[in-house]
């Protein structure tokens, strides 16, 4: 059980698959044996997240707020299931404490802006980004701004803001993979396979991405 937990841990941080089984899959060899495996639970979740396998990793996570002691980090990881499983209230009540108990937290700052773009508080959302952008550091300026893209109402703010993303932080995935969608909606396929491809080397591993480059490719041979 350790060795496999060792894999499962390995093929989470890395994206690989150890003897061709993902990380889900040796958590799901542990849970089989121990089905309170915090560890092996968590790992599931996180593989399922990384899958976008949204009721997998929010019944995971669920598991975890559920017994008597939670952590940081698995809070962070219930949030974001709770984002992706349109659980957008529950998520709201536990991103509200979080925020009030960590607000000078970079990452606190991000999943409280997200979980109100989620519950659809545009104005509020805004109100946080002019109020953190001056002493924001680069990596949360960058999403501070890839954040405000989405709420633009033009393609002129919309493409300075994500211009500004990169510069505070190029390999933001999120702002590249927007531009990507930017241009691709617009037939620009150049411009798309530009940022596409930086989104790929920056996710070697994910299928998702590596389908849409490979339809791009095809579509401009």
């Amino acid at each position: 059980s350790e060795v496999i937990l060792a894999a499962a841990q390995l093929a989470a941080v890395t994206g690989n698959t150890v003897q061709g089984k993902t990380a889900g899959e040796l958590a799901d060899e542990i849970l089989g044996r121990e089905p309170d495996n915090d560890t092996a639970i968590f790992i599931r979740a996180k593989d399922a997240l990384t899958r976008k396998d949204w009721d997998t990793a929010y019944s995971n996570t669920s598991r975890l707020m559920a017994k008597d002691t939670v952590s940081l980090v698995q809070k962070f990881l219930d949030i974001q299931a709770c984002l992706g499983a349109n659980q957008v209230k529950e998520a709201q009540t536990e991103v509200n404490l979080l925020y009030q108990q960590h607000k000078d937290s970079d990452d606190v700052k991000e999943l409280y802006i997200r979980v109100q773009a989620a519950a659809g508080n545009k104005g509020e959302v805004r109100s946080l980004i002019a109020s953190m952008l001056p002493s924001a550091s680069s990596l949360l300026k960058s999403f501070l701004y890839y954040q405000r893209s989405l709420l633009a109402t033009n393609d002129t703010d919309k493409l300075a803001d994500l211009r500004q993303s990169l510069t505070a932080n190029p390999r933001n995935t999120e702002a590249l993979f927007e531009l990507y969608e930017y241009y691709f909606d617009r037939k620009d396929y150049r411009k798309a396979q530009y940022y596409l491809k930086q989104v790929v080397s920056l996710n070697t591993n994910d299928e998702q991405i590596l389908r849409l480059n490979a339809e791009l490719d095809a579509l401009l041979k």
